[in-house]
This record gives structure tokens, sequence and C-alpha cells, in this order.
């Protein structure tokens, strides 16, 4: 994605950390105030759910999620 904002024909979301960088090195800007409110999902195949990495994944996702972290 940052190829594409890098060449003039795109946007993209970074974290803090690479967005500064960029803006260091390559003069991009960086919209410090701006929020964007979104969703989150994980999503697996159903076959693989109960793979034990995957099962692990699933179940820390939901401890993060359901505790409101």
């Amino acid at each position: 994605m940052l190829d594409l904002v890098r060449a003039g024909v795109g946007l993209s979301l970074a974290r803090d950390a690479l967005a500064m960088t960029e803006r260091q090195e390559r003069g991009l800007v960086f919209a410090e105030k701006m929020q964007v409110p979104c969703s989150l999902g994980f999503i697996c195949r159903q076959d693989r759910c109960r793979e034990p990495v995957i099962a692990w994944a699933l179940e820390m996702l939901n401890r993060v999620w359901d505790s409101g972290e």
C-alpha cells in the first residue's frame, strides 16, 4: 500500500511509527488528528478453526475483546 502512496496514486492506513518514518524520510503527509472508526474482524476457514494454533488465536482474541481491552 505504501508503494501506491509513494507513487502518488494511493492513500493508506499505517501504524504511527511507520507513518512518522515515511514523513521524515520521504516527505509524505501524515494526518495526525484524523480518526477512522472501524471494525476489526478475524476470519479463518471453518474446517481449520480447531487446529491448535488457530484455536489458540481465536481464544486469545475472545479474551481480549470480551474483557473490553
